[in-house]
C-alpha cells in the first residue's frame, strides 16, 4: 500500500492543490516543507513535502511559509 490508500480524497486533492500553488508561484525545485515535523526548516522537493503533508500533517499557521515565499520572491 502507498500513502494515498490511507488519505481520503479531499484532504489528498487539498494537498496537491498547495503544492501546485506553491510550486508554480516560486518556479522553483524546492520549498520549506511546512509539516508538523519539519515546522517550515529546510528545504525538500514536491514529492517530499507532498509525503510529510500526508503523514505528518501542515502546521497551523502559514507566516513562516509566507516569510519564505517572500524573501524568495
Amino acid at each position: 500500500m502507498v500513502i494515498e490508500d490511507y488519505i481520503n480524497d479531499e484532504s489528498y486533492k487539498g494537498v496537491i492543490s498547495f503544492l501546485d500553488f506553491a510550486f508554480q508561484k516560486l518556479s522553483i525545485k524546492t520549498i520549506c516543507c511546512p509539516c508538523l515535523k519539519c515546522l517550515n526548516i529546510g528545504y525538500k522537493d514536491r514529492d517530499k513535502v507532498r509525503d510529510h503533508l500526508l503523514v505528518y500533517v501542515i502546521v497551523g499557521s502559514y507566516v513562516v511559509l509566507r516569510l519564505c515565499w517572500n524573501f524568495l520572491t
